[in-house]
C-alpha cells in the first residue's frame, strides 16, 4: 500500500520494478507450462487435430511479434544452418511428437517425462558433444529414478501403446534438449527466439497439410472449441511463457526461476485429477517429487546448461534490436 506521502503512480512504478511482480509472472508461466500438458491430453476429446493446435501455437506469437521482425531479421539471417535445424526442432516437430506421446499416457507423464527429463538430456548432450561436465551428476541422476517410479505406477496397465507413448515423450524431451542447445548457440533473446521458432515451423506444417500426412479438422470445430487451445497453446505457451520467463529471470535470477519451474510436473499431476479425472497413485506422486527435486537441486548448483540473463531491471523496448546476451532456457515447454 502506498504511504500518505506516496502517490499511486509512484507505488505502481515500484510494483512494476519489484521482485513480487517477478514471482507473480513466474507463477503464471508455471501454470501455462502445466496447461501445455493438460491441453495435449484433452485434445483426444476435442474435434481439433494436433496440426490445428500447432498452427495456433506458431501463428499467434508470429502475428503479435511480426512488427519486431524487421529489426531482428539481419541477426536471424546469419545464423548457421546447423543452429537453425536445432532451433526448428523445438517448434512443430516437438509439439507433434509430444502430442503423439500424450495420446496414450497421462498429463503427469507428459510433464514429468518432457520437462522433468530435459535438464538431464541437455547435460548428456553437452557432455557428449561439447565436452562440458555439470557441476555434479548426483542431482541429475535423481531424474531417471523418479521417472522409473512414475512408470512403475502404471504397472497394472502397461501395454505396447503406453510404452510407445513413453518412448515418444522421451523423444520429445530429446527434441527440446536439442532446441535448448540451439538457443545457446544462437545467442538470441526471447523475442527473436519466439519469432524464429514460429517462422521455421510454418513450412513443415504447410507440408504436412498439403500432403495430408497430418490431416486438419478445420471444418469440424468451432471457435468455441478452439478457445482453450488458442489461450493456452497460442497466447500462453507460444507467447507469454517465453517472454514471461525471461522477465522472471531478470527479476529473480536464473536459479530461483528454474528451481520454482521444477514444480511444473507436480502442479500438472495435481490439476489433472479434477480436470481430466486422471488417477494419481502415491508412487507416481513420489516419482514426480523426486524428478522435481533432482531438477531443483541441479539448478541450484549452477546456471543450467548455459549462462542466463542476470537479474535486474531491463529498460530494453519490446521491439528493440536483439542484444548480445544469450537466451533464456525456459526449462519447460
Amino acid at each position: 500500500m502506498p504511504t500518505a506521502g506516496e502517490s499511486l503512480p509512484s507505488a505502481g512504478k515500484r510494483f512494476l520494478q519489484s521482485r513480487l511482480l517477478g514471482y507473480l509472472v513466474l507463477c503464471g508461466v508455471i501454470f501455462i507450462w502445466a496447461g501445455f500438458a493438460l491441453t495435449l491430453r484433452s485434445l483426444e476429446n476435442s474435434p481439433l487435430a494436433a496440426v490445428d493446435v500447432a498452427l495456433f501455437r506458431m501463428l499467434i506469437p508470429l502475428g503479435f511479434l511480426l512488427p519486431c521482425l524487421p529489426r531482428r531479421l539481419p541477426r536471424l539471417r546469419v545464423l548457421p544452418p546447423g543452429t537453425l535445424v536445432l532451433v526448428a526442432l523445438g517448434g512443430a516437430p516437438f509439439f507433434l511428437v509430444a502430442h503423439a506421446g500424450a495420446e496414450s499416457t497421462s498429463a503427469a507423464d507428459v510433464s514429468a517425462l518432457i520437462a522433468g527429463t530435459a535438464p538431464l538430456v541437455v547435460a548428456l548432450l553437452r557432455a557428449g558433444f561439447e565436452k562440458h561436465r555439470p557441476a555434479s551428476w548426483g542431482p541429475l541422476l535423481l531424474i531417471p529414478i523418479g521417472a522409473a517410479l512414475l512408470i512403475a505406477s502404471h504397472a497394472h496397465a502397461i501395454d505396447a501403446e503406453m510404452i510407445r507413448g513413453w518412448a515418444l515423450l522421451l523423444l520429445a524431451s530429446l527434441l527440446w534438449a536439442s532446441y535448448t542447445l540451439g538457443l545457446r548457440r544462437s545467442g538470441l533473446d526471447a523475442l527473436s527466439n519466439t519469432l524464429l521458432v514460429s517462422i521455421l515451423s510454418l513450412p513443415l506444417l504447410g507440408l504436412l497439410l498439403a500432403t495430408s500426412l497430418t490431416p486438419s479438422h478445420f471444418d469440424h470445430w468451432t471457435w468455441s472449441d478452439a478457445r482453450p487451445f488458442v489461450l493456452i497453446q497460442g497466447l500462453g505457451a507460444g507467447l507469454f511463457s517465453n517472454l514471461g520467463y525471461a522477465f522472471a529471470v531478470r527479476r529473480l535470477g536464473a536459479p530461483t526461476s528454474a528451481t520454482l519451474g521444477a514444480l511444473t510436473p507436480a502442479l500438472t499431476a495435481l490439476l489433472a485429477v479434477p480436470l481430466l479425472h486422471e488417477p494419481l497413485p502415491l508412487i507416481a506422486l513420489a516419482g514426480i517429487f523426486i524428478i522435481a527435486l533432482g531438477v531443483a537441486l541441479s539448478q541450484s548448483r549452477h546456471r543450467l546448461a548455459f549462462p542466463f540473463l542476470k537479474p535486474g531491471r531491463s529498460k530494453t523496448p519490446l521491439c528493440s534490436p536483439p542484444s548480445s546476451q544469450v537466451p533464456i532456457d525456459r526449462g519447460a515447454p
